[in-house]
């Protein structure tokens, strides 16, 4: 789907996994957004101007322990990770429709965070439509698996009994991430802080995601 289906988190949360594995991942995607053409290595000097908001976002979340790369051509990023053997699994952030570049797995990742969503999923809507960049039948027939987002146990809940939803996976192995706010983090001093040390303070909040509605 377009913009605002928690990619970019369950990118991070594939790589959490292949690095328990104990495989060395590499994070692989386009760098929407930035300028650079790439193939890039993306260091902390690096701008969100230059290779985009969402690989600054995973060098901060993983530090030096994942390498980042930016690449507008997805296959010449993908060169540089076996040239400079950066690692042995590359994880595409956003790259069900980049067909330049073969992929041992493929994960439909789509989003059921609410009734808007649920419906243009039965529907198969396309864009503009509904959010879907290709027909709902094509992309399964691609898919190693579907993951479905849910927001919250509530969620889950409902989820769980909507056999309509469910049956529109086919024959595909089914696994549901539920999306749930953990703590605050302190962007200057790298502080975590629980969600009840907010309670009753006034603020702003300021989202710059495709889907703010649940932020």
């Amino acid at each position: 789907t377009v913009g605002g289906s928690g990619k970019s988190p369950f990118t991070q949360l594939v790589v959490e996994r292949l690095t328990h594995l104990g495989r060395a991942p590499v994070i692989l995607l386009r760098g929407y957004g930035g300028s650079a053409c790439g193939p890039q290595i993306v260091r902390a000097s690096d701008s969100a101007k230059t290779v985009g908001a969402e690989a600054l976002m995973h060098l901060l979340h993983f530090g030096d322990k994942v390498p980042v790369v930016v690449a507008r051509r997805r296959i010449e990023g993908a060169r540089i990770v076996v040239a400079e053997k950066l690692g042995d699994a590359i994880v595409l952030d956003d790259g069900f429709q980049h067909r330049g570049l073969a992929r041992d797995l493929d994960l439909l990742l789509v989003d059921l965070s609410d009734e808007s969503k649920r419906t243009a999923w039965e529907r198969g809507a396309l864009l503009p439509a509904g959010p879907l960049r290709e027909s709902r039948e094509g992309a399964l027939k691609r898919a190693s698996a579907v993951v479905f987002l849910i927001r919250g146990k509530k969620q889950l809940e409902n989820f769980e009994q909507s056999h309509s939803l469910l049956s529109l996976a086919g024959d595909l192995p089914i696994f549901r991430v539920v999306m749930t706010p953990i703590d605050f983090v302190d962007l200057v001093s790298g502080e975590k802080r629980e969600l009840s040390s907010m309670k009753g303070t006034i603020g702003s909040a300021v989202a710059a995601i495709a889907f703010p509605e649940p932020f």
